[in-house]
């Protein structure tokens, strides 16, 4: 295209590549294509539709495709003027299309253009989005996004009434475009008397079962969140367009009683008609009075509501009359998939199949070959399949794990880019296209703005709260680079406009934002701050408050980041990154903060790196940032039951990009920062070491609480899906602790496991995501198990390593030793294990047990005794009063 526009492809395409650098771009095709492209219409210019190039000018002149090619551009431009034509005269009578039967009336002008993209897209009549799927080429997407605002409106009078009110209770939704619509239907219930705003509450919560809102799409989830508490009617023939002449009930006529013959003849006339009647004859078949569902109708005045659907305002109240909202937290609800095969685990009652004898055995010994003289020689080969199929697939196990390991040592599968990931490409590169600041000037100022805070940092409450927390002056640090926010509303601001930069270049950098009275501020003051770097470049910022301060002085969050930009987004970029230190093979360690973060890489002297998400989960750009390192990390989240779901989630965002994490526990009550304060860097050293992979996997904390947790069938099920996802190396040790403890035969785990080890290899990230979808339950196991009693939560282990140890009288008191060495960060599993591989218990292995766990963990056994050994029935005793004694309560305090 280039060349047919009279421009040398190679001298473009060698500018575009040296026009900036490509270091750091994901898909370099992607970004040199846009660069190429700047218009995103193949340089050619608009053409007879607003997204479709013109034809190049030097093959309109060509005489013998010039001709041919305009007369194509000349009949798309009269077949869209017929559509938009069509459409404009359907619209201004009243017939809209189905598209556009959702709530929102766009104008008529905006029908007609979405009428002309669906029939150039050829987007299928079915699809009820306004345009479409999403398009991936620039200027498609450009107009795409364009038509869809169109359709749904961003100011309307709605969305102003519930704009506030949405974006504090989901954010997500901010940018969704299904946000308008959800806004007239929150307005629609409002103006039915339906306490709208009390649904909205409930579907956003942040401990809805359903999980939080998702990122993408949020809107649509809390209206489907909503939808499931209305009934059927509502949720499925909302705006479906149907007529309600076609409509008939046996209590029509009724309607001319209750409402007098005009009303009743609008809301006959409704397009949500045929839902009313769905309603009121659901509600009948319950026992209800017509009378009594729409009596309340009578209340309301026939006219003075502009743009009231007084049909519509009758579906709102009677769905709420039939289907009281419930209470989202009166029953557990599980979102878990259903099992594979759902006659698993049952055996079939041979008398219920028609013709079947009684004593005949199942399965059927018959031989599955029909008789030679009557087999149809047409279809000798579909007997041939069908009894290859029924071959006993056994022998294969061991060949396909041979063959699976095989591939997985080498590497795996390449993750492949999703569309989402395309999607998110092209996002960002139209951010930088439509940015008022190049990426250049961005850096520039981030870098005045790094120099500013550290010019701020000598004589700061910063510089003393960070050498109290970490034991040394961080002033000048060039791995960490703190700096300063002063109080104050404008220094920043002041002292960037004297270095030349203006107002536009802060906002759209993030280092400012605006005032309600118009006033440009400083976006971040009276916080310690850190820079986020990437490769040497300052992206954003992210401070930390006054740590005397909470949530409720109102001094805004613990940590706040640098707003989003086209160069900074929080979800892609790691806090704690050393470039130099992971060079010289540093070992990346995830914790929660930023504090964590600093502690960790202070503590080990560069040995493991500290890297933290900023104010968000482990994101799939992060995990890839992670992979690319070539080690495996450490996965380092607080003991608390947040901490310990983090892990669980961190587990399967990094295992598809071929990662196996180990895991570090932490005493509880304590994270990162406060081990280092309390108890010096030698501890939180050892403590971060002792969870490296080869000593401590994750994978291996997840298989034990899937053992420990969940019923036998579903354990087996669940244990082999962690398996699946690690290397093959784990695959041995992890069968044979599953069949331990569950009683499996050799062929069913290596069966099991084959099956899983298939599913994880035909897509790592669809079989992750899976998992991630139950960390709901994962929550409530845990927390269930964390309200055991020491003897409940240590009971299974205790018949792994001996039955005996349950039915001993003391055996209260070895579960509260080993729960006290469990709280202390010890990994008690792997060295209770460990203990009775050395040497079995003895005569009275609780006691046994107990003893050998002292000297283990260096525990006392009683801190007012001298140092002779108590004797056996005096160490019995003290250990079952010790056992009744009140334990101390969980440290939950504030992070520091």
């Amino acid at each position: 295209m280039l060349g047919a526009a009279g421009e040398n492809p190679v001298d473009a395409l060698r500018a575009a590549a040296g026009d900036r650098e490509l270091e750091t771009a994901h898909d370099r095709a992607a970004v040199l294509d846009w660069r190429l492209d700047a218009s995103g219409l193949r340089n050619a210019g608009a053409g007879p539709l607003p997204w479709m190039p013109a034809v190049p000018a030097r093959l309109a002149e060509d005489p013998h495709w010039g001709a041919y090619l305009s007369q194509r551009a000349h009949l798309v431009t009269e077949l869209a003027d017929q559509v938009s034509t069509r459409a404009t005269e359907q619209a201004d009578k009243g017939a809209l299309p189905v598209w556009a039967q959702n709530g929102i009336r766009p104008e008529s002008a905006t029908i007609a253009d979405v009428e002309v993209w669906r029939a150039a897209m050829q987007v299928p009549g079915d699809d009820r989005r306004p345009t479409g799927a999403p398009q991936l080429q620039k200027i498609s997407a450009t107009w795409q996004r364009r038509l869809n605002k169109s359709v749904t409106g961003d100011h309307t009078p709605a969305l102003k009434e519930w704009r506030q009110l949405l974006y504090s209770l989901a954010p997500q939704v901010r940018d969704d475009e299904f946000t308008p619509l959800l806004a007239e239907r929150l307005a629609a219930m409002s103006r039915a008397g339906v306490t709208a705003h009390e649904l909205l509450r409930t579907a956003t919560a942040p401990d809805h079962p359903a999980g939080p809102l998702p990122d993408e799409h949020a809107a649509a989830a809390v209206w489907w969140r909503m939808a499931r508490q209305l009934t059927p009617a509502v949720a499925a023939q909302i705006g479906d367009g149907s007529h309600g002449e076609s409509v008939t009930t046996e209590w029509t006529p009724r309607l001319v009683e209750l409402f007098g013959p005009e009303r009743a003849a609008s809301i006959q006339a409704s397009t949500w008609w045929p839902a009313l009647v769905s309603n009121v004859d659901h509600g009948v078949q319950r026992g209800w009075q017509v009378e009594a569902l729409l009596g309340a109708g009578r209340a309301m005045p026939s006219d003075g509501w502009e743009g009231v659907d007084e049909c519509q305002a009758l579906v709102w109240r009677t769905s709420i009359a039939l289907e009281t909202a419930p209470d989202e937290h009166a029953h557990e609800v599980h979102f878990d998939e259903p099992p594979a095969d759902l006659w698993e685990g049952v055996e079939p009652d041979p008398a219920a199949f028609v013709d079947h004898p009684d004593d005949a055995q199942w399965p059927l010994a018959e031989d599955l070959e029909p008789p030679a003289d009557v087999v149809d020689e047409h279809l000798v080969d579909a007997v041939e399949e069908d009894l290859v199929i029924d071959v006993d697939e056994d022998q294969y196990v061991e060949p396909d794990l041979t063959l699976a390991a095989y591939l997985r040592d080498l590497g795996g599968n390449r993750l492949e880019p999703t569309e989402a990931d395309i999607r998110l490409m092209y996002q960002r590169a139209e951010e930088w296209h439509s940015s008022p600041v190049t990426r250049e000037r961005m850096v520039e100022i981030n870098e005045l703005t790094q120099a500013f805070f550290e010019s701020r940092f000598t004589d700061s409450w910063g510089r003393d709260y960070l050498t109290g927390r970490f034991g040394i002056d961080l002033a000048g640090d060039a791995r960490f680079r703190p700096g300063q926010a002063p109080a104050g509303w404008t220094n920043l601001v002041d002292h960037l406009r004297g270095r030349g930069v203006s107002d536009a270049e802060m906002l759209a950098t993030g280092v400012a934002t605006e005032a309600s009275t118009g006033r440009l501020i400083d976006r971040i003051r009276d916080r310690v701050m850190f820079p986020v770097i990437h490769q040497g470049e300052v992206l954003g910022f992210v401070g930390r408050r006054r740590p005397d301060l909470t949530d409720a002085d109102k001094a805004g969050p613990k940590y706040l980041n640098t707003a989003d930009t086209p160069l900074f987004h929080k979800g892609a970029q790691l806090f704690g990154v050393v470039d130099e230190l992971l060079a010289e093979g540093a070992v990346p360690v995830i914790v929660e903060g930023p504090m964590d973060a600093v502690a960790v890489t202070i503590a080990s002297a560069g040995l493991y790196l500290g890297v933290a998400p900023l104010g968000t989960s482990l994101t799939d750009e992060q995990a890839a940032q992670l992979a690319a390192v070539g080690r495996d990390p450490i996965v380092a989240t607080d003991a608390d039951l947040a901490g310990q779901v983090a892990a669980e989630r961190d587990f399967w965002m990094l295992t598809p990009h071929g990662m196996d994490p180990g895991f570090a526990r932490f005493p509880d009550g304590l994270d990162p920062a406060d081990l280092l304060a309390q108890r010096g860097p030698a501890a939180l050293t050892a403590t971060v070491a002792s969870g490296q992979p080869a000593f401590r996997a994750l994978g291996d904390q997840l298989l034990t609480e899937r053992l420990d947790n969940l019923a036998p069938e579903q354990a087996r099920v669940a244990a082999m899906r962690i398996l699946s996802a690690r290397p093959s190396r784990a695959w041995e040790p992890g069968v044979n602790q599953v069949r331990a403890r569950l009683q499996l035969s050799q062929l069913q785990a290596r069966r099991d496991l084959r099956d899983a080890v298939k599913t994880w290899d035909a897509d790592p990230r669809k079989a992750a995501l899976a998992e991630l979808h139950k960390s709901s339950g994962v929550r409530a196991r845990l927390a269930a198990a964390a309200d055991k009693t020491p003897a409940e939560r240590w009971a299974p282990l205790a018949r792994e390593l001996d039955p005996r140890l349950l039915e001993q009288g003391d055996w209260p008191a070895t579960a509260a030793m080993l729960q006290q060495a469990h709280e202390q960060g010890h990994d008690v599993g792997a060295a209770t294990r460990a203990i009775v591989t050395e040497k079995p218990l003895g005569d009275s292995p609780a006691r046994d047990l107990r003893y050998r766990i002292v000297s283990r963990f260096e525990l006392p056994i009683d801190g007012s005794e001298g140092a002779s050994a108590p004797t056996a029935s005096q160490g019995a005793a003290r250990d079952r009063e010790d056992a009744n004694r009140p334990r101390p309560p969980r440290r939950d305090a504030p992070r520091r």
